[in-house]
């Protein structure tokens, strides 16, 4: 069966110039070029990148992820086997990749001050609320019963500080 977004996205955008396929750890992503802009398709998601090339993007994606992936395997170090396996790590690691590169590539059209801002992930964006909240919107739908524990050992924090950040971050979206 073909996914809801892939269908709509093809009577969309019907006409696609340039077409590349990459394949991370377990995901697949597929990278559509067309009329200067780049959109990234997932099973359950799309990102389009406005003003970019497909040879510009893939090394910068890839580049991004392996960054992302190991900075959150080097904090799990020996809790790798405690119920955090390769394939959350992959998924949150893309996530993040995403909302940051779309992000950081819309401060290019929008700021003139951003026009050749580099498009790679920081290693502040690590300790970013964003950050987080992708974290916790993962675990909180995968693992509804151990969400928190989960968390806790990707943040690196006790459990009371997670409650406290979390609580705060509700507050902030719920003003």
């Amino acid at each position: 069966m073909v996914p809801l977004v892939r269908v709509i996205i093809s009577l969309v955008f019907p006409r696609r110039k340039r077409k590349k396929m990459i394949r991370l750890d377990e995901p697949e992503l597929e990278l559509f070029e067309d009329g200067g802009d780049v959109r990234i398709i997932l099973p359950k998601r799309s990102v389009l990148l406005r003003d970019q090339r497909i040879d510009l993007v893939v090394p910068v994606i890839k580049h991004n992820y392996e960054q992302i992936v190991s900075y959150y395997q080097s904090k799990l170090g020996n809790n790798m086997k405690d119920g955090i396996d390769h394939a959350d790590i992959s998924y949150i690691s893309l996530s993040i990749l995403l909302h940051y590169l779309s992000m950081y590539n819309s401060w290019r059209q929008w700021y003139a001050r951003h026009r050749n801002m580099d498009l790679s992930f920081k290693e502040e964006d690590f300790s970013h609320p964003p950050t987080h909240d992708i974290i916790f919107r993962y675990f909180r739908a995968s693992y509804p019963d151990s969400w928190e524990e989960k968390c806790c050992l990707l943040l690196g924090k006790s459990m009371q500080e997670l409650k406290a950040y979390y609580a705060n971050r509700e507050l902030y979206y719920n003003k």
